[in-house]
């Protein structure tokens, strides 16, 4: 698997003393550089995030916050390195006065983005929100602390970069052929995620979070609408428990529960999921695909949701009842019910059967569809049909159907 990370070069710019001689101070009071090597910090940012750059390059306007500890040291900082902003000028990314590496000894550096003057240098931690997103993503939280033991040198050093939130990515579908959702349906169409935390504080020297606030429900940005589609985007809090994930289309709320994430939503990680609606029936959504990538990796991996064997069917009910006319579309608890389902599985194959010849059964890669005949007879119904769903030595997935005279 790929690292993530943006890479900044520390270069180094030998410092020329005013004065020599064994004076602590310059004549005008200021400490004594000579010797001392600058480090500034130059951008070379690739691929391109979702900072505020443009054409790969850093805007002038952004910050970043850098720290310089003694190596060995718990947590001991250079006096004028505890949180140093670094500012843009002509593409190099400096401080006024520079960051000096000490006569003596090696460093360890820490930095991240975006600078805050708020950092806990008593920790080394920020504080994260990613509340109130329907407007749009909130800025990314980069860290970076890969160079320890670090002598001086007026030769380039890398700093690598690391995203320390996941990126979720929705696509919104409905039921093949089903067209009972248009294109303004879409459109207007919400998505948000709850039980995920939303505040929290970053730790730069290891880029976990800590001291979480109370779970909440983020609003996901929609990002682009067809007549058969919608997809939203969040950036999250790793997180590793179960969430709902629910979208509120024509005054309906579906709604899906997502607990079988392998590992959950990790930092650095995309998380592209595809969620269909159990259409016009507004009580549930099913995951249909997750596929996960680092976030700067353009080859998905597939993934499946479910580390042992399983076996879905969505929308699931336990008896359904079909007009005398037929067709697909039943009933099922009093509620309209289209008779085409989704089936999950990570066998190699699976297989649906009816016991009776006036429900036929359809199986086109996923999808399920059951197609009840007309109802002839006079008498008040048809013999009850089972309709048995397998997947290899899995527990087959059961359910009845009858029709109405």
């Amino acid at each position: 698997m790929k690292k993530q990370f943006f890479s900044f070069a520390l270069a180094g710019i030998l410092m020329l003393g005013a004065v020599t001689g064994c004076r602590k101070d310059k004549p005008d009071g200021g400490p004594d550089t000579s010797g001392r090597i600058a480090v500034n910090l130059t951008a070379d940012i690739v691929p391109p995030s979702r900072l505020k750059v443009a054409n790969d390059q850093w805007q002038y306007g952004d910050k970043v916050g850098l720290i310089m500890k003694k190596t060995g040291s718990a947590g001991e900082v250079y006096e004028d390195a505890a949180n140093v902003q670094m500012g843009i000028e002509g593409g190099y990314l400096i401080a006024v006065p520079p960051v000096l590496y000490p006569l003596e000894g090696n460093v360890d550096f820490i930095a991240y983005y975006p600078f805050t003057s708020s950092m806990n240098e008593g920790d080394y931690t920020i504080d994260v929100d990613v509340s109130g997103q329907s407007s749009g993503l909130p800025t990314e939280a980069l860290y970076s602390n890969n160079i320890t033991d670090q002598a001086p040198t007026e030769a380039p050093v890398t700093l690598n970069f690391k995203y320390s939130l996941a990126k979720l990515v929705v696509t919104v579908v409905e039921v093949p052929a089903n067209d009972y959702l248009i294109e303004t349906d879409f459109a207007d169409m919400s998505v948000s995620v709850d039980g995920m935390y939303t505040q929290a504080k970053l730790q730069l020297l290891d880029g976990t979070f800590t001291d979480y606030d109370e779970a909440d429900v983020i609003e996901l940005f929609q990002t682009e609408s067809d007549a058969t589609s919608a997809t939203f985007e969040a950036l999250v809090l790793p997180f590793d428990d179960a969430v709902t994930f629910e979208f509120t289309v024509g005054g309906n709320t579906y709604s899906c529960v997502v607990d079988n994430i392998v590992g959950g939503f990790e930092a650095a990680k995309q998380y592209n999921l595809t969620f269909q609606l159990d259409v016009p029936e507004p009580e549930t959504a099913t995951l249909l695909n997750a596929i996960i990538t680092p976030r700067t990796d353009v080859t998905p991996s597939n993934f499946t949701p479910d580390a042992d064997p399983y076996l879905h069917i969505s929308p699931y009910r336990e008896s359904i009842v079909f007009p005398v006319e037929g067709g697909k579309i039943a009933t099922a608890n009093g509620n309209p019910l289209v008779t085409i389902f989704v089936v999950t599985t990570n066998e190699a194959s699976w297989n649906a059967v009816s016991d009776e010849t006036w429900l036929t059964v359809t199986m086109q890669d996923n999808i399920l569809i059951l197609t009840a005949a007309a109802n002839a007879t006079i008498a008040p119904f048809n013999e009850e049909a089972t309709v048995t769903v397998t997947a290899g030595a899995l527990t087959p997935i059961v359910f009845t159907a009858t029709q109405n005279n």
